[in-house]
């Protein structure tokens, strides 16, 4: 887990440093094969919401060794919907 943190934290530093570049590459586009016309801009905002997602993987995982402990609290937990009873 411990890896996985120093590189979201490595690839959060970077995003901050590169911010100024990609503001000027932003309207650099490219065309891929499913997708079609793709901007840099794009690219890298997917590229943080796939962090965001395994973040939230993590978290719920986390959370569900708790879905039997919580009791009736266990309908205020949104993050415990997915995990069955």
């Amino acid at each position: 887990m411990l890896i996985s943190l120093a590189a979201f934290a490595v690839a959060l530093v970077a995003a901050y440093l590169l911010t100024p570049v990609v503001r000027d590459a932003a309207h650099g586009a490219g065309l891929h094969p499913s997708l079609g016309p793709v901007t840099m801009r794009q690219l890298l905002a997917t590229w943080v919401v796939h962090d965001h997602n395994h973040l939230a993987q993590a978290h719920g995982a986390l959370a569900a060794h708790y879905a039997d402990e919580v009791g009736p609290w266990r309908a205020l937990l949104g993050i415990l919907d997915q995990v069955e009873p």
